[in-house]
């Protein structure tokens, strides 16, 4: 595997991501390796693990992971999802969008659950990854400790910079209108949870790293 970029350029999901299902962050001389996954605090910790050299790698097919450990971040596919869809609408429309009112009912009337990047399921990030053997994180306050408890532990990093939540380019104001028709509307609710469904089986069923 070849490093998808060099230290000095920057890196953002929507040019490593999107379409693709095989992209880790890894380190050629570790066991371990990091999958990303949009809207999951992927861009924060590619920069905390950027410091001890890991990188965006590409793989062909799951062999060229065998033997090694893959640990990857959760989050509440609801609260994602409404985040996501937040972020790529404020992309495509801007804050306007929000001036007619009828534009967030139009898209979810159109079952357009899957509106871009960040709103396409965390399982589709998964499907090339051994499961059983991965690592889960919960995407809430104790991420950053829960990570460095790990990277310290059982990485054995040393000394590093502390992990610093980026910040996300969205309207906030999207997110809380999004959230508040989705859950006043039981049918939109409902279609999103069966859009949803294989992140919420996995989501509930896993058990998360504590440090």
């Amino acid at each position: 595997m070849n490093c998808l970029v060099s230290d000095s350029m920057q890196i953002s999901d929507t040019n490593i991501l999107g379409t693709n299902n095989n992209v880790i962050i890894a380190n050629p001389n570790s066991n371990f390796f990091f999958i990303p996954i949009p809207k999951n605090a992927s861009s924060s910790t590619y920069n905390f693990l950027q410091q001890f050299d890991w990188c965006y790698y590409q793989f062909d097919n799951r062999n060229e992971l065998l033997n090694k450990i893959g640990f990857t971040v959760l989050r509440d596919p609801i609260e994602r999802w409404c985040s996501g869809f937040a972020q790529d609408f404020y992309y495509t429309y801007g804050s306007s969008g929000l001036n007619n009112s009828n534009s967030l009912y139009s898209l979810l009337r159109e079952k357009n659950y899957n509106f871009g990047l960040h709103t396409r399921e965390q399982t589709y990030y998964l499907e090339n990854i051994n499961l059983d053997t991965t690592i889960f994180f919960k995407h809430d306050n104790t991420y950053s400790s829960n990570l460095e408890h790990f990277t310290s532990n059982t990485l054995k990093f040393s000394t590093y910079k502390q992990v610093y939540k980026s910040k996300s380019i969205m309207d906030n104001n999207i997110k809380t209108t999004i959230k508040n028709i989705i859950h006043l509307n039981p049918k939109y609710l409902t279609l999103l949870k069966k859009y949803l469904e294989k992140d919420l089986d996995l989501y509930y069923s896993v058990k998360f790293y504590k440090g």
